[in-house]
């Protein structure tokens, strides 16, 4: 037998055993009431805290609304982005049109200059070249109608003097055969006298 166990065993008596046992016992159930109670008091505390903390029932409105804020930031960002791409594309096609436009303007107007000179030779070509035509047709018809003229003139001229001669030959013939009836009677007024 140890040093421990004389000691315990000198200590233990029946009486005191019972005490101790009593004084265990009260301590253990006080013990226990007062852990079953602070555990109880403490479980409410923390069922409160936790059911003051539990939101979950407000997670699905209230990540929506969040969702749906930023998916709107999101869009309105993008959209934002989009239109100004869009006027920049806006612009730059407006710019390109104008530019367009304007090329095509210049290039009718050269285009227009250029026809306009090209015609203005081509006509005073044709002016030029129907004015030499048309003087030389005339001069044709002018020298057709003169020669005409020349021998209508000709013809008339043969006309006459054939004319002429006949009747001057027979204005002739007719002048002589009177004259000489007078230089017949003249003669035979002339051998009259001789006779007497």
């Amino acid at each position: 037998m140890n040093q421990k166990q004389k000691k315990q065993q000198f200590l233990s008596t029946p009486e005191s055993v019972d005490a101790v046992s009593d004084v265990l016992d009260l301590v253990k159930n006080e013990f226990s009431s007062r852990l079953s109670n602070f555990v109880e008091e403490e479980t409410i505390k923390i069922n409160q805290e936790i059911k003051e903390l539990d939101t979950r029932h407000l997670i699905e409105e209230e990540v929506t609304k969040r969702v749906q804020a930023e998916k709107q930031r999101t869009i309105d960002a993008e959209i934002l982005v989009l239109d100004n791409e869009e006027q920049k594309e806006l612009k730059e096609e407006q710019q390109r049109h104008e530019l367009a436009v304007a090329t095509i303007k210049r290039t009718c107007a050269e285009k227009k200059a250029n026809k306009e000179q090209e015609l203005d030779v081509h006509f005073k070509d044709k002016l030029a070249n129907d004015i030499a035509v048309e003087y030389k047709t005339q001069t044709e018809q002018l020298t057709r109608i003169l020669q005409g003229k020349k021998d209508e003139l000709a013809f008339k001229q043969k006309e006459m003097n054939e004319g002429l001669k006949t009747n001057f030959a027979q204005v002739l013939a007719s002048f002589n055969e009177t004259h000489e009836k007078v230089i017949e009677q003249v003669e035979q007024q002339k051998s009259g006298q001789s006779t007497d």
